[in-house]
């Protein structure tokens, strides 16, 4: 039984109901403690990245463990790791690590930066199954590494963060990399990312402190602003990230001495500080672990969980993972088990092991995708149309624009809202407090007047 009371509004005018519903959370913890998994057996494990590498649909984990043997793991659809190890690298430190199709042969490759001066940084190939072309094509003593395309010819490029220069490399279209840039620093570059922060079409760099922007061809040219909020930023913990729902790619940096802080893009490429300091970090990652359509934080060393609120400001940690003397490095979000939310992957160092938190909250959608629904009669025959989902269930509002319609039904699980006789073919707007059940559950639409009549529909969960 749907229970259901009506408050409507009859305007002379159209009136949207723009404002964008997200499904509440409900939750205990996020990452379920008691799921923890050993990724691999090796300890002093640095980087770690999931990606599907060899096309079976489920996300594979690479994982950098110095003078360890690294590896890239397939995951089973239970999420757990299978024996199979796709590629093994060799007894050498490694630093972070990037899985990317530089040949666009429809398979992830994998690249690394080494750290030390007596190797090189470089990639392998995926040759569909097994990691058998190695290149150490890019140089010794790199800590970070960058993977997009920087010259707009579609084939990804790379940009080494080193401790002397960082180097801007070019995809030739076959695989292998040139040089081509090498931009000086005046201090160690650990850490780098790309995007497009100014939105002219090409991938833009942060590197330590600093913003570059691209012109074009994949050279960077400095923008003379520095982001030094307390600090020099010298881990590679960062990504760009929309955080205030703007359209534009914000910036997140994690320091292992300063803290994280997020910077908001102005549009144009200028960043500020919000005035928000979090814990101590190695690295950052952010993505939707609550379900609430709003990206959220983690830092590393502890992990700290911080929930955003789409305004890129993030409330305090809601929960943290410690492991005692050993410091978490590097903390990678992917929903590893594909049950639609995202699980927590980590390195930590020096020691302990490479581990893995399952996201266990308890969350749902309480209305289709939590976005408007258009019904648009394009014909001079009467539209009919149903949608079904799945719901979480109880009390919340159905919110209706109507425009022009001159005659409809609208059904909420087999039950009639509203009938021909509540259109006039006016604007209208209204208010109806249901109560969904748990489950399955459908409203169906028909549309019986004019071509062009249209009904938005919008779900609120209390």
């Amino acid at each position: 039984m749907i229970n259901i009371s009506r408050n409507s509004v009859r305007i002379s005018f159209f009136l949207f109901l723009a404002a964008t519903v997200f499904p509440q959370a409900a939750y205990a913890q996020i990452f379920d403690l008691d799921s923890a998994t050993r990724i691999v057996s090796s300890q002093f494990c640095v980087s770690i990245t999931a990606a599907d590498a060899n096309q079976d649909g489920r996300p594979d984990v690479a994982i950098t463990c110095n003078l360890r043997s690294d590896g890239l793991l397939n995951v089973d659809d239970t999420g757990a790791w299978t024996s199979t190890i796709i590629w093994r690298g060799h007894r050498e430190p490694r630093n972070q690590v990037a899985l990317s199709d530089i040949d666009l042969d429809g398979d992830k490759d994998l690249l690394y930066a080494r750290g030390d001066r007596n190797g090189s940084s470089g990639w392998y190939i995926n040759e569909g199954g097994g990691f058998q072309t190695h290149v150490p094509g890019f140089g010794a003593n790199a800590q970070g590494i960058a993977v997009g395309d920087l010259n707009g010819d579609s084939f990804p490029d790379a940009v080494l963060a080193r401790r002397t220069d960082s180097r801007v490399y070019i995809n030739d279209s076959t695989g292998n990399f040139v040089l081509h840039q090498s931009i000086p620093i005046g201090t160690d570059e650990l850490g780098a990312a790309l995007a497009d922060i100014d939105n002219d079409g090409d991938l833009d760099l942060s590197l330590a402190n600093r913003v570059l922007k691209n012109n074009g061809a994949g050279e960077f040219i400095d923008s003379a602003q520095n982001l030094n909020v307390g600090g020099t930023f010298r881990t590679w913990g960062r990504t760009f990230i929309d955080v205030d729902g703007d359209g534009d790619a914000d910036l997140v940096i994690g320091e292992k001495d300063l803290g994280a802080f997020v910077l908001l893009n102005d549009g144009s490429g200028g960043f500020s500080w919000t005035g928000q300091r979090f814990t101590t970090s190695y690295s950052v990652d952010l993505g939707d672990v609550d379900g609430d359509g709003h990206v959220d934080l983690l830092t590393s060393d502890p992990i700290d969980v911080y929930l955003g609120d789409g305004t890129g400001w993030f409330g305090p940690s809601v929960q943290r993972i410690s492991v005692g003397s050993s410091g978490h490095h590097e903390v990678e979000l992917s929903d590893i088990n594909l049950d639609g939310k995202v699980d927590l992957l980590s390195t930590t160092s020096p020691a302990g092991y490479p581990t893995a938190y399952l996201n266990t909250s308890d969350w749902c959608d309480y209305g289709p995708e939590s976005q408007p629904v258009d019904f648009i009669r394009t014909s001079g025959k009467p539209h009919f149309q149903v949608l079904e989902w799945e719901s979480c269930g109880g009390p919340g509002k159905l919110l209706l624009t109507s425009m022009n319609v001159a005659s409809a039904r609208v059904f909420l699980n087999g039950e009639e809202l509203l009938g021909p006789s509540d259109f006039r073919g006016h604007p209208l707007t209204e208010e109806i407090e249901i109560d969904l059940p748990e489950g399955a559950n459908s409203m169906a639409v028909k549309l019986m007047g004019r071509p062009g009549e249209q009904l938005i529909f919008e779900f609120e969960e209390e």
